[in-house]
């Protein structure tokens, strides 16, 4: 309405019409009361006349005004399915439908709107601004009933506010039925109905002691809030885990958490990339996977906004790159050299290897293959012998024009890239391949070394988050990140086309089945929030950080019932870690158990620590011996080490019996 308003009134452009309507509102409700005591509401009309004379505003501009907000409330009031369900299921038992509201609008109006929400069949409607009685004192329930010359203990009234809906109606003989309204759902206000405490950062969360917080001002993030309680909470008694405040359910977290946070990251780059007029965005596999699907559902609501592209780039790809760059030494930046044995760095070059290469080389100068570095001197020393004895310099460099003929065929001078973060070192090697900057988009960066870089080599760095969060990494990236395989690198086909090379993937049913529910439910969030909110975009603004707190409270807070969603879910970073299987719950849980050492985080309290497998408490112990065998084999083991520790026989009967098992099954699926 404040959009609307200094669009068709010029003149003052300071003055927040919202704020003259509230008051306005308020006003008229005291002198009505003054003028006709008995009338206990107000209608539309009122309201604007109050406006049009005592703000002097010329009748046509009051008039469009008016207007205005009735287009409004008819867009945006939507229809709440499991409401609709008891109105079908009222029409198919050929009961009688009226409708009751408080509301300064006009019948007419209420008309419109319930009939577009396909409420059709009804009897009648009735409105307090035209019957000048309201609900909330009791008095429209008897108006109701005298009018329909009926016996109020016949009706059944269903409603979403306490007072009015159920107590008034009940003191009047009305039958009464509560339906909570959703966002008092998601907000977790009804002191007898668990729904979980998802939103405590919206109370608890600060940035800077000195910095103010106004989320509650912020359009952006009560429309988000509202898309969420409705979707989430349509059902008002739908069952929730009270140990828990994400419901322990991957669709609730992909939906509100992240839903949430990538919507708000790909509306910001979506505007930035206008405004600079940027032909494509290049989101980096396979971090850049959720969020180059999330803005595909953004960008096409934007006139002129970039193409998008999912390119296949890695670490790991670039690595040869570093050989041949001076920038050798540059390699333990990319690297956790401690988690990493020689050997284990020679897989990750065996692309550029000499065919003839001899292990016994290394081992003659002292290079203990299988032993994991201890200090840099001795992974520089350990280089100088790979660069010398191991790498074949030809297909480095044919490697090399690959990665340059690969990168300069798709990004082009005036595009972007997107990566989840940090250090800009990958970005700053494609600048320095392709020999022309581009710029790019991060959640967060890590340190001071961003800008650093992206200075030294002429290009920006716009990052979502200006603080680096507490607990990043592995977690965040599985959750943005493609289930499949990394690229390795780049190899030219026989149609002289350069494409990338991928590592062998294996996969993880259930970790599989968990992220496609929660990256889906973040898609099914910016298809509903994009599709009711696509006429006033402009309009909406946001905090980045403030449209994100719902998944950094899950990151950062959450209790272990909702992290054991990740249970079976493992990062395959070899590069970095040089395993190929990290347990993303292990490491999640241990970077948090630090920060709460160092008293950054609240202490975890005993209803946060749900033991894990908590869900099988009660169930039968063959029932339990059946998942454990199917789901999670080491820990069946370890059930068994534990409870037979002072039984040998039988423990040794018991892996008698599981060996000759293994060993069958492994000859049947050989």
């Amino acid at each position: 309405m404040d959009n609307y308003f200094h669009q068709i009134y010029p003149h003052n452009n300071l003055v927040e019409f919202s704020t003259l309507r509230l008051q306005a509102e308020d006003r008229t409700r005291q002198l009505i009361r003054l003028n006709n005591p008995s009338w206990q509401d107000v209608n539309l009309n009122e309201i604007y006349e109050y406006i049009r004379s005592e703000y002097n505003f010329p009748l046509d501009i009051v008039d469009k005004l008016k207007a205005k907000e009735i287009e409004l409330e008819i867009q945006y009031t939507m229809r709440r399915e499991s409401v609709y369900e008891l109105y079908q299921m009222a029409k198919e038992r050929n009961k009688k439908i009226i409708f009751v509201s408080d509301m300064y609008l006009p019948g007419t109006v209420i008309k419109d709107i319930v009939e577009k929400a396909g409420y059709c069949d009804y009897e009648k409607i009735y409105v307090s601004s035209e019957a000048r009685l309201l609900k909330y004192t009791g008095d429209m329930f008897k108006y109701v009933t005298i009018d329909l010359e009926i016996n109020p203990n016949s009706i059944l009234h269903i409603g979403d506010n306490w007072e009015s809906d159920k107590v008034m109606a009940e003191k009047a003989g009305w039958n009464a039925f509560f339906i909570a309204k959703t966002l008092d759902l998601l907000l977790n206000n009804l002191a007898d109905k668990e729904s979980g405490n998802s939103v405590k950062y919206f109370n608890e969360f600060r940035q800077e002691q000195w910095t103010s917080y106004e989320h509650n001002e912020y359009l952006g993030t009560r429309c988000m809030l509202a898309t969420v309680a409705n979707k989430l909470f349509d059902n008002p008694y739908i069952s929730f885990n009270p140990d828990s405040d994400f419901n322990v359910d991957p669709y609730f977290v992909g939906y509100y958490a992240l839903g949430m946070h990538t919507v708000g990251l790909c509306k910001w780059i979506v505007e930035d990339a206008v405004r600079k007029n940027y032909n494509t965005i290049h989101f980096l596999a396979r971090d850049g996977y959720l969020p180059h699907k999330v803005y595909d559902v953004i960008s096409k609501y934007y006139s002129n906004a970039p193409e998008s592209n999912y390119l296949y780039v890695s670490r790991r790809s670039m690595l040869p790159y570093l050989l041949s760059s001076h920038n050798k030494y540059g390699l333990s930046s990319f690297v956790s050299i401690y988690s990493h044995t020689p050997r284990s760095i020679l897989g990750l070059f065996s692309g550029v290897l000499k065919n003839d290469l001899k292990l016994e080389n290394f081992e003659e100068k002292g290079v203990i293959l299988s032993k994991n570095f201890s200090s840099e001197f001795e992974f520089k020393k350990y280089l100088d012998v790979l660069i010398k004895d191991g790498i074949d310099w030809e297909k480095t460099k044919k490697y090399n024009s690959n990665i340059k003929e690969y990168l300069s065929s798709v990004i082009k001078s005036n595009d972007a890239t997107f990566d989840l973060g940090y250090s800009a070192r990958l970005q700053t090697m494609m600048v320095n391949i392709l020999g022309y900057p581009c710029n790019t988009y991060f959640v967060h960066t890590s340190k001071e070394l961003s800008k650093i870089y992206s200075r030294r080599n002429d290009f920006e760095v716009k990052s979502f988050f200006e603080l680096k969060p507490s607990v990043s990494g592995i977690l965040r990236e599985h959750l943005f990140a493609e289930l499949g395989p990394s690229c390795i690198g780049y190899e030219e086909k026989s149609n002289n086309l350069i494409e990338p090379v991928f590592e062998d993937y294996y996969t993880n049913h259930i970790n599989q089945l968990m992220i496609k529910t929660l990256q889906n439910a973040a898609i099914d969030f910016a298809t509903d929030f994009m599709g009711c909110f696509k006429d006033h975009l402009s309009l909406i603004n946001i905090k980045n950080h403030e449209v994100s707190l719902p998944l950094e409270m899950y990151i950062h807070s959450s209790k272990q019932s909702d992290r054991l969603l990740f249970m079976h879910s493992y990062s395959d970073d070899t590069v970095h870690s040089g395993k190929d299987k990290n347990s993303v719950l292990n490491w999640w849980n241990a970077e948090t158990n630090k920060l709460r050492i160092q008293h950054l985080i609240p202490e975890m309290s005993e209803d946060h620590q749900a033991p894990p497998f908590y869900f099988l408490q009660y169930h039968s112990r063959i029932l339990r011996i059946i998942f454990f065998t199917l789901f999670d084999r080491d820990t069946l083991k370890n059930k068994v080490k534990s409870r037979y520790l002072g039984k040998p026989l039988s423990y040794k009967v018991l892996s008698t019996s599981y060996r000759m098992l293994r060993g069958f099954k492994r000859m049947i699926f050989k």
